[in-house]
């Protein structure tokens, strides 16, 4: 996702500040953003505080973002909703312990998804 977010036909598509937040808003976040947000990003980006790549960056790795992907690992191979526990790997995700790959792996060796797909074949 970020090498999508830092490529030269989405600088194309996104040519000024306010499509690029707007897009990283839609594309990444999947939801509308509010004046307050655009404001922060904007302004962030047209001073020169972060790079666009910084805030693809921070998007990828917000709180939003971890969750919203953890939820849909559970959803897509769990077949359920996420519990509380589902925050360690967002938490993970957000302080950079773990990659997106190393979170995928420990949810597809964790002995609930062991379970599903021997119960899937028996």
């Amino acid at each position: 996702m970020a090498a999508f977010l830092a490529s030269p036909e989405y600088a194309a598509t996104h040519a000024n500040n306010a499509a690029f937040v707007a897009g990283l808003y839609y594309q990444v976040l999947l939801r509308a953003l509010d004046a307050a947000e655009a404001q922060s990003w904007e302004h962030a980006l047209d001073t020169g505080g972060r790079t666009r790549a910084e805030v693809a960056l921070d998007f990828l790795f917000s709180a939003e973002w971890t969750a919203k992907e953890v939820s849909g690992y559970y959803t897509a191979n769990l077949y359920r909703q996420p519990d509380p526990a589902a925050q360690f790997w967002a938490d993970a995700l957000q302080s950079h312990a773990l990659t997106y790959d190393e979170v995928a792996a420990g949810i597809l060796g964790s002995q609930e998804y062991l379970n599903n797909a021997q119960a899937t074949v028996t």
